[in-house]
């Protein structure tokens, strides 16, 4: 009866956790309220996480557990990891008005892809004071920017070619990988890699898409709601790591561990 009971108590550890649909994403409504919101990307429930004191926080990126946010015409580069936000510094003058941002892990680096209709430029970002180094430019729209474990990037053209682009983070250079099968629908976008490498991307309209990163080809997830409402304005996206069900087995083995310890005491 023991070992069950040690087995059952196994199963109530690991089976606590709480279950999401789909991995767990961050943007802002900066067309609307200036709220940072929690999204489950499979579902689309979010949970508002507070206001921010950034005004035009388009760009998102977690660097390690540190969340941080770029202007798209704002120069300015804040961490945004614990609401209102604090400001980090400011970047100097980009080109372009609309922001994407994320962080190379094969490289130890922030990258912000600034765009405007015919014009993208990339730019290295400094994370410890929000400075701006520009890498180059292109003459195509990019809305955007996320780079996988693998230190590849994208970004996406909602508006004018409905297409996905791998982008050259030596360079500035974009390709066309593929289109994205919506035609011009007018969005703009928030792209970010899961932690299976799998590209998620977040409309203005609050649309969930996941992308293929061969053919281009977008297949929708979900709609964002917040208290069972459709919700939209949204710029930027993010996500995390969750906690994996194996790190959750191994913590609740520590645990019977130390249980057992005290039941022979």
């Amino acid at each position: 009866m023991r070992s069950f009971s040690c087995f059952g108590m196994l199963l109530v550890i690991v089976g606590v956790a709480p279950v999401l649909a789909g991995p767990t994403g961050y943007s802002v409504r900066s067309n609307a309220d200036q709220h940072l919101y929690s999204i489950d990307l499979g579902t689309g429930v979010a949970t508002d996480l507070g206001l921010l004191n950034f005004s035009d926080a388009e760009g998102l990126a977690f660097a390690g557990s540190r969340l941080y946010a770029i202007g798209g015409f704002v120069a300015e580069f804040w961490n945004i990891t614990s609401p209102p936000g604090v400001l980090v510094g400011a970047t100097g003058a980009r080109n372009g008005i609309d922001a994407g941002l994320d962080f190379d892990e094969t490289q130890n680096k922030m990258y912000n892809l600034n765009s405007d209709a015919g014009s993208s430029s990339l730019y290295e970002i400094n994370i410890a004071n929000g400075a701006a180094n520009l890498v180059g430019s292109d003459t195509i729209f990019g809305d955007g920017l996320a780079i996988d474990s693998n230190g590849r990037a994208f970004s996406a053209d909602w508006i004018f070619t409905d297409s996905l682009y791998a982008v050259n983070l030596a360079n500035g250079d974009l390709t066309v990988v593929g289109g994205l099968g919506l035609g011009d629908v007018f969005l703009q976008s928030g792209l970010a890699f899961d932690p299976s490498d799998v590209l998620y991307a977040l409309t203005s309209s609050g649309g969930i898409y996941t992308l293929n990163t061969g053919t281009g080809q977008a297949a929708f997830q979900a709609q964002v709601t917040l208290a069972g409402n459709a919700i939209d304005d949204f710029e930027g996206l993010a996500i995390i790591p969750e906690p994996s069900t194996l790190a959750l087995a191994a913590l609740g083995l520590v645990l019977l561990a130390v249980y057992g310890r005290r039941r022979k005491r």
